[in-house]
């Protein structure tokens, strides 16, 4: 009990979430699993991260960093790739700059014609979508940067 509460303090989380009387302590599970969240590696290089404007990422780039990370699958990649993460730096720039990722073309775009006349437009997925490891060590790497350079 005595380790959660120094852990709660050190998280900033209210002493009586933790209270068993207390209507929230039904949730301070799930405040707890929230913390622990927030204070992964990936979650601290997103907080670093800012829009081409210098501003705090917007909920939706955030959103998609964090389902890239968790899930690095073609989809979430392609949503993922261009977003600033630093002024005049996407996350695709910084896997580039950061680590031995090293796609460089996107996918494509081929259309067809059908005999009969019908245009056909097919898009080719990612030769390669980066790792996990690979994600979060460009955006530490990019957040240690902007620190050092702030």
């Amino acid at each position: 009990m005595a380790a959660t509460a120094l852990w709660m303090t050190r998280n900033r989380i209210p002493s009586h979430v933790n209270d068993a009387s207390s209507p929230l302590a039904a949730r301070s599970s799930d405040l707890v699993k929230l913390a622990a969240r927030r204070s992964s590696p990936a979650e601290r290089a997103i907080e670093l991260c800012r829009t081409m404007l210098g501003e705090p990422l917007r909920p939706f780039a955030r959103e998609a960093l964090l389902e890239v990370v968790a899930h690095p699958d073609d989809e979430s990649w392609d949503v993922a790739h261009a977003v600033y993460i630093a002024p005049c730096l996407t996350l695709w720039e910084a896997l580039l700059r950061h680590t031995d990722y090293d796609i460089r073309v996107g996918p494509r775009f081929i259309a067809s014609v059908s005999p009969a006349g019908h245009v056909s437009i097919r898009r080719t997925p990612w030769a390669q979508v980066p790792t996990s490891a690979q994600i979060v060590t460009a955006l530490e790497r990019a957040s240690r940067r902007r620190e050092a350079s702030a």
